[in-house]
C-alpha cells in the first residue's frame, strides 16, 4: 500500500464549500472502503452534525509522510444514528503537493488546545492551556502533562506576540515522555492539517523575528 491510498481509521480533512455558515475545514476519518464507496464520519460543527446531503461536491485531504493529499468527490449516501457518516465517491484522481520544509526555533508561547471529535461523542470537549517549545510554519511542539494518542485531531489557537491569535487544526504525530521532575511530561509534536496561508505566514515571519533576535545577541 503507498502513502496515497486509503485506509480504514485514517485521518482525513473535509473542505466543504458553498454552504454558508457551514462552509470550512472538518476533521474525520475513513470508516469503511468498498472498491467504489468511501464511507466517512460525518463532519461536526460545534456539536452539531455538518448538514451535507446527496449530490454534494466536497475536498478531501489526508497527510502521507512526504505529502499531501486530496481529491474532489461528491455525497451519494448519508448514515445517521449514533455514529452519522457520509458516503461518497471514490476518487478518479488523487492530487499530490510535496510538504514544505520550515525554519524551526524554540519559543515559549501560549495555546489553547480543543481534541476534536469525529462523530459519536457529543459532549463538550475538554479545552488545554498550554505551551510550545518550538513552533515553525508547518506545526510545534507542546509540552503537555497528558500523553495525547498518536493521530489525534486538535483545534489549535496559538497567541502569538504582537500578531494576534492563530487559529489551526492539527494532529499529533509524535508523543515522547520526558523523564525527570516529580509529575510526568510529555512531548507532543503537532502538525498543522488545516491552516490558513495568511495564518501561516504570521508563524513563519514570527520565527525568522527570532532567529533575526539570536543572531543579533551572536554578534553583539
Amino acid at each position: 500500500m503507498t502513502e496515497a491510498e486509503l485506509r480504514i481509521n485514517k485521518r482525513v480533512v473535509i473542505k466543504v464549500s458553498q454552504k454558508g455558515a457551514y462552509s470550512g475545514c472538518y476533521p474525520s476519518r475513513v470508516e469503511d472502503i468498498s472498491p467504489n464507496r468511501i464511507v466517512l464520519a460525518a463532519p461536526l460543527k460545534g456539536q452539531k452534525t455538518v448538514p451535507l446531503e446527496e449530490g454534494e461536491v466536497i475536498t478531501v485531504e489526508y497527510c502521507g509522510s512526504s505529502a499531501v493529499y486530496s481529491f474532489t468527490t461528491r455525497i451519494v449516501g448519508t448514515g445517521k444514528g449514533h455514529l452519522p457518516t457520509i458516503t461518497v465517491e471514490s476518487p478518479q484522481m488523487i492530487r499530490r503537493r510535496q510538504r514544505r520544509s520550515f525554519l524551526r526555533m524554540k519559543a515559549r508561547i501560549p495555546v489553547t488546545l480543543t481534541p476534536v471529535s469525529t462523530g459519536g461523542n457529543l459532549s463538550p470537549p475538554p479545552i488545554y492551556q498550554m505551551e510550545t517549545v518550538d513552533i515553525s510554519g508547518g506545526g510545534l511542539m507542546l509540552k503537555s502533562p497528558l500523553p495525547f494518542p498518536e493521530g489525534e485531531s486538535l483545534e489549535l489557537e496559538v497567541s502569538l506576540p504582537q500578531r494576534g491569535v492563530v487559529e489551526a487544526l492539527g494532529k499529533v504525530v509524535r508523543v515522547e515522555m520526558k523523564k525527570g521532575g516529580s509529575s510526568p511530561c510529555y512531548m507532543l509534536g503537532i502538525e498543522f492539517t488545516v491552516i490558513k496561508e495568511a495564518e501561516r505566514q504570521k508563524i513563519v515571519s514570527y520565527v525568522y523575528e527570532l532567529q533575526r533576535r539570536m543572531h543579533k545577541r551572536r554578534i553583539y
